[in-house]
């Protein structure tokens, strides 16, 4: 959108600084912290949603509104996320401790359980918090006769 309004400085700098603020993160997250792997996700994630929220805000000055529910819809995904988020955290804790100590296989196997536990569930979370999806059929309301 901002290449349609003959400004591609914009979307730079907020690159440039989404880039400086994903440094400091995950070097707070993993050497601080000490959250490894996670932490470069969550640092990552984090940043990339800072960037969003930036261009969008600044689009929004820009052209307008974008319409609405888009807050509301955000809100049902991060609760869906946060849902399947919980659900292969304990999943790789559960696994974590069965699993051989180190070597490939060990790590095979905690992101095959991770992930067959985190699709799912996100897909049943989506439907539960009523997220559009492509692909994903929707209750429709019933219409209350009268």
């Amino acid at each position: 959108a901002f290449y349609a309004l003959d400004d591609a400085h914009t979307p730079m700098r907020v690159a440039v600084l989404s880039i400086v603020v994903n440094l400091v993160l995950n070097w707070l997250f993993v050497r601080v912290l000490g959250l490894a792997h996670v932490g470069l996700a969550v640092s990552t994630s984090l940043v990339a949603i800072g960037n969003f929220a930036i261009l969008a805000g600044i689009l929004a000055q820009r052209v307008g509104s974008f319409g609405t529910g888009l807050a509301a819809e955000g809100g049902r995904i991060v609760a869906a996320t946060v849902v399947m988020l919980s659900v292969a955290g304990f999943a790789d804790h559960v696994v974590a401790r069965g699993a051989p100590a180190a070597g490939a296989a060990g790590y095979a196997l905690r992101v095959a359980v991770i992930l067959l536990a985190a699709l799912p569930t996100y897909h049943f979370a989506c439907r539960v918090f009523d997220v559009r999806l492509p692909g994903l059929r929707h209750r429709t309301p019933r219409r209350r006769s009268s």
